[in-house]
């Protein structure tokens, strides 16, 4: 029985979870959206959300390798310290939002859009 087990495993053993979430978290970083199931939405968001708080604070070169190292991109680490964080300066947490969406054609899955907000 899973009683109070807090981590998703997502069907999933650890490395395959770890590829996921860091196929998904590249994803979100490049394209700033992207839709799947609602369980993966929320575990990428809980791992993104750190990220960026993590980016934010940019000063130090441990920041940057800490990310390349969860990322495993370099490319998606600049853009997350670049270009994404700066956006969330004032705020400190809420980066992303989850929206509904209509279920998957093939396998009546439930689907919902993982973004990241604008700054306005």
């Amino acid at each position: 029985m899973r009683h109070k087990k807090e981590k998703k495993t997502i069907d999933r053993t650890a490395a395959g979870r770890q590829a996921l979430l860091r196929a998904l978290c590249i994803s979100l970083i490049k394209q700033e959206a992207l839709n799947t199931t609602p369980v993966k939405a929320k575990v990428t968001r809980s791992m993104i959300e750190k990220m960026i708080t993590r980016a934010k604070n940019p000063d130090t070169l441990s920041a940057v390798k800490i990310l390349e190292k969860q990322l495993g991109n370099k490319k998606a680490a600049y853009q997350l310290v670049k270009k994404i964080a700066p956006r969330f300066v004032k705020r400190t947490s809420g980066y992303t939002s989850i929206t509904k969406l209509t279920p998957r054609k093939g396998d009546c899955a439930a689907q919902v859009r993982l973004e990241l907000l604008t700054d306005k």
